[in-house]
Parts: C-alpha cells; structure tokens; sequence
C-alpha cells in the first residue's frame, strides 16, 4: 500500500484548523454510535497524524544511515579479507627457513633485515615510526 505522505500532511494541516474536526456529527457520520468508533476518531486526529508521519520520516532517516554504515562495513570487510590474503601470504613466505622464492627484507631502522618473524618486525617497525 503506497500513502501520499504529503497529501496526507497536507490535509492533516488543514483538518487542525477546524475547531470541532473530530465529531462524528461533524463528518456526517451519523451511523458510529459505538464507544470504540468514536475513540478511534478521536484519536486519530490530524496532531496524530502529523507525528506519525515525522516519525516515519525520521525512521526513514535512520534505515538510510544504517544502510549507509552497512555498505561501509561490507566495503571494510571486502578490504580485510584482501588484506588478509596478501598478509597470510607474506607470513607463511617469512616462515619458511630457506626461501627460494621470495626473500623478504624490510628496513627495520637504517638496516635492512631478513625477516624472519614478521609479527615482530612489523610491530618493531609500527614503534619506531613518529607519532
């Protein structure tokens, strides 16, 4: 069911400038003589309606945000696990004792250093730099 939010505020707005808006007899509604009826109409009057009606905007407000911060997690996600890839690769290369393939030197300071335990050396690295 689609709502025309903005004709409803619109005819809201309007039906709060009319002093007596909530009478059954004030509709022509002749035929609702229950207690429940009549309650309702009260109740759903036009200062209902209008805060109903921001408080789905600001719901809607919200879900974008959330929606927003979700993609932003899914992107940060996407990140970490590329990262982890390049990460776990690099490690298991360190790891190994003799390494034909790749040989992995880093500047720990002014010299340069197999590495051989890359948590260590990147930790010794992150210590070293300025603030």
């Amino acid at each position: 069911m689609s709502i025309d939010k903005d004709k409803l505020k619109a005819l809201a707005g309007a039906a709060s400038k009319v002093p007596d808006w909530y009478s059954p007899q004030s509709f022509g509604l002749s035929r609702v003589t229950g207690e429940a009826e009549r309650d309702f109409i009260g109740a759903a009057g036009p200062a209902t309606i209008l805060a109903l009606l921001t408080e789905i905007s600001q719901l809607n407000d919200e879900n974008e945000r959330f929606r927003r911060y979700s993609d932003q997690l899914q992107a940060d996600k996407k990140a970490l696990a590329e990262t982890r890839v390049l990460y776990t690769w690099l490690r298991k290369k360190c790891d190994e004792p003799s390494n034909d393939v790749v040989a992995v030197y880093m500047n720990i300071g002014h010299d340069w250093a197999k590495v051989t335990d890359l948590d260590r050396d990147l930790r010794t690295m992150i210590e070293q730099e300025e603030p």
